[in-house]
């Protein structure tokens, strides 16, 4: 079975590559599709992505996450009895609100460049 982690997308920023994951990385973590973040996003369930870039793709802007934004939201996910294997509305717990302070306090925060390659 694939990690969440595995082939992450690789950034220029201020001269150094740095490690971000896709929305797709995201809904690995979390155990659910990318419609569902989607979802939960655009009901203010979920908080925006940090990163955007534009894509030369049909698709247009990827959302890219950091490392630590989709540790930290497992984490909320767990805590929160979301990931418990129980069916739980997130809209009646804390998942919401504390994502997006997850978020807000780390969109600032660059990854650290990448050093080692192999």
């Amino acid at each position: 079975m694939a990690r969440w982690d595995e082939d992450p997308v690789y950034k220029k920023i201020n001269g150094q590559f740095r490690e971000f994951f896709a929305i797709s990385h995201m809904a690995a973590a979390l155990g659910r599709s990318t419609k569902t973040l989607y979802k939960w996003e655009s009901l203010g369930h979920f908080p925006g992505a940090t990163w955007i870039y534009n894509s030369e793709s049909k698709n247009g802007r990827r959302r890219l996450y950091t490392r630590r934004q989709i540790e930290g939201v497992v984490v909320i996910a767990y805590e929160e009895g979301v990931l418990s294997g129980t069916k739980r509305f997130i809209s009646h717990t804390q998942f919401p609100a504390r994502c997006h302070e997850l978020f807000r306090q780390t969109r600032a925060v660059l990854p650290e460049p990448v050093e080692d390659w192999s």
